[in-house]
């Protein structure tokens, strides 16, 4: 099956009645509609026919469909709720249509990279019903094939969707996503304000979300561990610099430690790890892991999250901290040649990297590491003298 053969059912016939007066598809997230927020979502997947549901206040919408790229379907029935909205969908799929995407028009944000992750599941997969699965629960959108759509024209309603897919649950299948947004809806004002603020975001995976993908990816443990144990650094490194004044995205420093060696074990891992996470949508991410083996650093520059990673990661080796003169010395053993001079050059930046941050913050790497608290390999351990 090709993307031609998949159409998207967007539903936005509903009231939104704990919407304290105002209509979801017409509310903003970063001066975006919801309405044109859902569109994009799948038109970013190259998915190119598009069926929009509208009933209560379609009029309003006129403006903002009339300049998008759908077929716009009218539920007169709108006041039975959304399963009526499902069924006027599926009564308009076009006739080449094998399969059809639902979604929820409140439920805008989901990531490209997870419409995507169904469409190839379903081409390697038997079953009729595909649903993404984030931190192992079922969210939205799911993807239905044709046979569905015909139990759905003759269904009477009675429990909505989630009943009538119940019974064909021996047909469906789960497919694990690295996307908290296939749970994130739009029910009240406080959640619009929650989207908005997450939408700033968007392209830095929540710590959730890096589970999701190490999981997805098959990370050893070992890999894993140390990632955590570099993040753990990099927090503590951040906290000192920006109260003394530097201003480091934790967010995004966080994500890129966890994620830095998801390639582990791959020819070029870091190269590889930014593919994947530039596959997933996260360029911001990806470009950041690309370099974390050998980062750029003047004299004069700012210190950025590249430098802060790239310094986090010479302080661990596997989950133990090391001191920087620890690190010369494994270098020293570990390798020969042109590799250990290749190493030596590596670490001369960590440790300018170093010096830099010790001046900022007025104590050593060791004293302010030392506070860390550290539990490593299931027991306390001082891990720097």
């Amino acid at each position: 099956m090709t993307k031609s053969n998949i159409v998207a059912i967007i539903l936005a016939a509903g009231y939104s009645s704990r919407f304290q007066g105002a209509f979801k598809p017409l509310a903003t997230i970063s001066s975006k509609p919801v309405l044109e927020h859902a569109v994009n979502l799948f038109q970013t997947a190259d998915i190119k026919d598009i069926v929009v549901v509208v009933g209560h206040r379609w009029a309003a919408m006129g403006h903002k469909l009339s300049r998008l790229p759908v077929k716009v379907v009218i539920n007169e029935n709108y006041a039975q709720g959304m399963f009526s909205s499902i069924k006027t969908g599926v009564e308009n799929l076009p006739g080449h249509a094998e399969a059809f995407f639902l979604l929820p028009v409140d439920i805008c944000l989901v990531r490209p990279s997870t419409i995507l992750a169904l469409i190839r599941a379903q081409r390697q997969n038997k079953a009729e019903i595909l649903h993404p699965v984030f931190m192992e629960k079922r969210g939205h959108p799911p993807l239905v094939g044709r046979r569905i759509a015909r139990a759905i024209g003759v269904w009477g309603g009675d429990g909505g969707l989630s009943s009538l897919l119940e019974q064909y649950e021996d047909y469906s299948a789960d497919v694990p996503v690295a996307d908290e947004f296939i749970h994130l809806d739009l029910d009240t004002r406080s959640d619009l304000l929650r989207l908005r603020k997450r939408y700033q975001r968007y392209d830095i995976p929540t710590e959730q979300e890096c589970i999701a993908l190490q999981r997805l990816w098959n990370v050893p443990g070992l890999v894993i561990a140390h990632c955590r144990t570099v993040a753990r650094v990099a927090d503590i490194l951040a906290e000192a610099l920006n109260n003394a004044g530097c201003r480091l995205d934790t967010d995004l420093l966080h994500a890129v430690a966890l994620l830095h060696d998801c390639a582990k074990g791959l020819p070029d891992h870091a190269k590889t790890g930014a593919w994947l996470l530039a596959d997933a949508g996260l360029k911001k991410t990806a470009d950041i892991v690309e370099r974390h083996m050998d980062v750029v650093f003047e004299d004069s520059e700012m210190l950025n999250e590249s430098h802060i990673l790239y310094l986090a990661d010479k302080l661990v080796e596997n989950t133990t901290l090391v001191t920087l003169d620890e690190r010369l010395h494994i270098m020293l053993t570990r390798f020969r040649g042109s590799a250990r001079q290749v190493a030596i050059y590596r670490l001369a930046k960590a440790q300018n990297i170093g010096k830099r941050v010790e001046t900022l913050i007025g104590v050593s790497l060791t004293s302010v590491l030392s506070t860390g608290n550290w539990k490593l390999s299931g027991k306390q351990q001082s891990l720097i003298p």
